[in-house]
């Protein structure tokens, strides 16, 4: 390291500390997090190293993974050299190497031989020529030891690192024994991707692996590299039902800078002779395949795998699992009536029954399970509701039955181009949904409704939804429409498959009763970190149901005390809202786990829901998708001291079209640090039409002037205005002049606002 490098290094620490000291980087930054777990599980009763990539993961001192019979310890972690270091290990290592060859092996000591093979080891584990993506540059090795009576199925895996906890990510528990793949390390370098386009491949070439011998049943753990196909080499009899279950997607729900933005998987079997006995890329419309194979004769046959468009990475991970195993193709019917047996038909491979009773107790989603099945590879729901059900039982095609709202209807679209016809009774006025639960559950049937009014003609028609509650539906083709009926009359409603498709898994549940306003929520990030003495924002979203538009009340139901949420309002008519947590100077650091409610009032009553965790998910460079968590957990960091100022402020801001308004601010502190070169403060993420005008500092009050836009603020528009305040620290530099870098102090609690019309 030449001397000018060793300046800026040593002025660059004392800044840090210095900053550190004044508690100048309150807030940790929001980027902790993890983009892939390899191996994504393990079999119970063994101990396997887990490697998880992200950022910001320097530090990482724990893990967290739901359930129990799990016990993790971290071992290592890496990160790519930078070109700095990079350089001066390969200036020192010249110098290493050149020292034996003129003088001889003899003149180097102990140390510096194995400074030569530490380097060495340094260039070739740590040094990316082509960086994948910063999102998932750094590496955090991991010891997981599995107990052998851990309950088999999914898990959430989360880091804690300095930052607080990172976002959670799938690990499975399994019965079977593990294949894993050595880990991908490094990626090809620039120079061979550049000789292969000159060659006119416009992807690199497909790389064929040697098959790795496997015995059936077993899960298969891989990363994928650009144009890599692994292989598989298995023995298997003729008669045998095999099914491979693949899962990708389902392990990194969102890569945000792929196309399509996961990794889309296409597995085939070959037999001896090299000929395709069974291929898959999707099942249904899932972007994970799903293969079945019936074995034709006694001998040796190969699984291998790949990315459909030949990409890789080392978040391009997956797991097969792979042997005679049960799967239910489709299942009749998806739902039954709260406290009522329902006898539900099953269809699918290598199945130990063919009917199933689910006795749900309340309302909502409730797991099926086959019998004596301790494989977590499917989760099949059923589907709970207080109406009364109406369940096929003719499976002619063009039916026409008559109904009487409300009711469930649970009916098959059996052939291609058929319909399902309902008659039922209506009165002027009269308002109906017609709600389609179809894809939510796993059906294909991509649906379509039309509703004909007394007279035979077309009164409304729906096909695609808008909402997706699971956050991983990019196509949500399940139907809705809601209507006032006009006239007395028999009505009738048909439902079919929007493609002409059909077939005994084209299954649907259909709602048809007059409007049941009700709302679900989403909080996200799955995963706070806050430190105490200080605020953070998170989102709350409302998902509303059959024209619900009411305001929505938010409180934390189990929070500590000193733990505060500031805001806790979803305006009528809005889908979302940003809040506040507080947590108080006193707060010892802690993890837990918290619970948000919201609550209503619907026609009279007074409905409450539990918020689900979410995690917000960028597909494709644009798309957001909000997929729930297993738990919304909340780590508060140490903290000595708060804000040295506090709100003053009325409980909400009225702002008019054209006009303004003040947010006050108290100065708490006898005086400022000199450091700070002055408070800047900024609306974080503010609503469209509000701006800050200007900051006063007066005594010991800073007033913040908050200006409406006259065209864009419209009057009715309620929310939250959220403060971030900053200052500016100025940076010691080596012969150069003195630079200075805003700094963030963080966020203010959450300041309710309404736009009134001028007066």
């Amino acid at each position: 390291m030449s001397m000018l490098d060793r300046v800026h290094a040593a002025s660059w620490v004392i800044t840090l500390l210095w900053c550190s000291s004044l508690r100048l980087l309150a807030q940790p930054p929001p980027n902790a997090r993890i983009g892939y777990v390899y191996p994504a599980g393990g079999q119970r009763g063994t101990t396997l190293e887990v490697i998880v990539g992200g950022q910001s993961l320097r530090g990482t001192r724990a893990t967290w993974i739901s359930g129990s019979g799990i016990q993790a310890e971290v071992v290592d972690y890496t990160r790519p050299l930078t070109p700095n270091e990079a350089r001066d290990l390969r200036e020192e290592l010249a110098k290493l190497v050149e020292k034996r060859k003129t003088k001889g092996p003899s003149a180097l000591s102990p140390a510096e031989q194995q400074r030569i093979e530490q380097i060495r080891r340094e260039l070739s584990t740590r040094l990316i020529r082509r960086p994948s993506s910063q999102a998932i540059a750094e590496v955090v090795t991991l010891r997981i030891s599995i107990e052998p009576d851990a309950t088999p199925g999914r898990r959430e895996l989360r880091l804690r690192t300095p930052f607080g906890l990172t976002n959670p990510l799938p690990f499975f528990v399994d019965s079977f024994p593990h294949i894993v793949r050595p880990p991908i390390r490094l990626l090809p370098a620039v120079e061979e991707l550049i000789e292969r386009n000159q060659r006119g491949l416009a992807y690199p070439l497909p790389r064929q692996d040697e098959p790795l011998e496997i015995q059936l049943p077993a899960v298969l753990d891989g990363q994928m590299l650009p144009g890599a196909v692994h292989s598989y080499r298995f023995q298997a009899r003729r008669g045998q039902n095999l099914v491979a279950i693949v899962q990708a997607r389902e392990l990194v729900p969102y890569i945000a800078d792929a196309v399509p933005g996961w990794f889309q998987a296409a597995i085939q079997i070959r037999n001896r002779e090299g000929i395709t006995i069974a291929a898959a890329d999707h099942f249904r419309f899932q972007p994970d395949p799903v293969l079945h194979c019936l074995i034709p004769a006694d001998g040796t046959y190969t699984l291998e795998i790949r990315d459909s468009l030949y990409r890789g990475r080392q978040d391009f991970v997956y797991r097969v699992v792979i042997g005679e195993l049960p799967y239910v193709t489709w299942y009749f019917p998806m739902g039954g009536q709260v406290g009522r047996p329902t006898r539900v038909r099953l269809t699918g491979w290598n199945l130990p029954v063919q009917t199933l009773f689910a006795r749900p107790t309340g309302e909502g989603l409730w797991p099926l399970k086959l019998p004596n099945s301790e494989i977590p590879y499917q989760q099949l729901a059923f589907a709970a509701d207080r109406l009364p059900e109406w369940i096929e039982t003719r499976e002619e095609p063009n039916k026409l039955t008559r109904v009487r709202p409300p009711v469930i209807l649970n009916g098959r679209i059996d052939q291609p181009g058929d319909w399902d016809t309902f008659e039922f009774r209506g009165e002027a006025g009269q308002w109906i949904v017609a709600d389609v639960i179809a894809r939510r559950l796993g059906s294909p049937l991509d649906s379509v409704i039309k509703l004909l009014d007394p007279s035979g003609r077309l009164l409304a028609m729906a096909d695609d939804g808008d909402v997706d509650p699971s956050g991983l539906l990019t196509h949500y083709a399940d139907a809705y429409l809601q209507v006032r009926l006009p006239v007395r009359g028999i009505y009738k409603l048909l439902i079919g498959d929007v493609q002409g498709r059909g077939g005994l898994e084209y299954t649907y549940r259909l709602r048809l009763a007059p409007p049941q306003p009700d709302f679900d929520l989403r909080v996200c990030p799955a995963s706070v970190n806050l430190r105490a003495g200080y605020s953070i924002p998170v989102q709350v979203h409302a998902i509303r149901k059959d024209g619900f538009d009411g305001p929505i009340r938010l409180r934390l139901t189990n929070a500590p005390a000193g733990l505060t949420l500031e805001g806790g309002l979803i305006p009528a008519g809005q889908q979302t809202v940003r809040v506040t947590l507080t947590a108080a100077p006193h707060l010892a650091p802690q993890l837990l786990t918290l619970e948000l409610e919201g609550e209503a009032s619907i026609n009279g009553a007074t409905i409450k829901r539990e918020a689900l965790a979410a995690e917000s998910f960028t597909q494709a460079f644009a798309y957001q998708h909000l997929v729930p968590a297993g738990a919304w957990l909340l780590e508060i960091l140490e903290g000595r001291q708060r804000l040295p100022w506090r709100l003053a402020s009325p409980s909400t801001i009225r702002l008019s079209p054209g006009g303004e308004a003040t947010v006050r601010l108290q100065v708490t502190a006898r005086r400022l640090p000199p450091q700070w070169s002055g408070i800047h403060v900024e609306l974080s993420e503010p609503p469209d039409g509000i701006s800050i005008r200007e900051v006063r500092a007066t005594g010991e009050t800073v007033e913040v002037i908050l200006a409406a836009d006259k065209e864009k603020a419209k009057p009715g528009l309620r929310g939250n205005l959220i403060l971030e305040t900053f200052t500016r620290v100025t940076l010691p530099t080596a012969n150069a002049p003195r630079r200075s870098r805003q700094v963030s102090l963080g966020y203010l609690p959450a300041v309710p606002f309404e736009i009134v019309p001028a007066t």
